[in-house]
């Protein structure tokens, strides 16, 4: 990115939708699988769900909103097919326990959302949480990506995508 790019992209928005796709195009042309990129997608979607939810453009998110986003993520529903069909746990009010995302399902979301932002920022896309892209200033000890990947031990699953690129 050249300067003229890095003052103009930091006077004007980049849309999360357009980065998205560029990372997801990045994914398709760097040989991932489909299916990887397809998931990745839908992970994305998560996140875009969440930052609309919170009032936040998509290079505010820092190691504290990851936090939330993993809390976020604990609380949303499955939409897998046939999950109201079998048997279901019931809660002490009497209600139906209602599914939740699979611990796999959030630390892929998770990997996918820690790779979006290092592809961001490996193409200049995204200077880090609080800065532009024209800043100068030298880079936090830990990035997102890294507070991120940090999280998801603690999740009940040891299995995680890995980054395709």
């Amino acid at each position: 990115m050249t300067d003229v790019q890095a003052s103009v992209s930091a006077v004007q928005p980049v849309l999360f939708e357009e980065v998205a796709a560029q990372f997801l195009a990045y994914l398709r042309a760097s040989g991932c699988s489909p299916n990887t990129a397809r998931a990745y997608g839908h992970d994305l979607t998560r996140l875009a769900a969440f930052l609309v939810e919170q009032g936040l453009d998509w290079r505010a998110l820092t190691p504290a909103r990851a936090v939330d986003l993993l809390i976020y993520l604990r609380g949303k529903r499955s939409r897998r097919r046939g999950c109201g069909h079998h048997p279901s746990l019931v809660t002490i009010e009497g209600e139906r326990a209602v599914p939740r995302l699979s611990a796999a399902t959030i630390n892929r979301t998770l990997a996918a959302v820690s790779s979006f932002y290092e592809w961001a920022q490996a193409t200049d896309r995204f200077a880090g949480p609080g800065r532009s892209s024209a800043s100068t200033i030298a880079p936090p000890l830990a990035s997102p990506s890294v507070i991120v990947r940090f999280s998801t031990a603690s999740l009940h699953s040891r299995r995680r995508a890995a980054p395709c690129g």
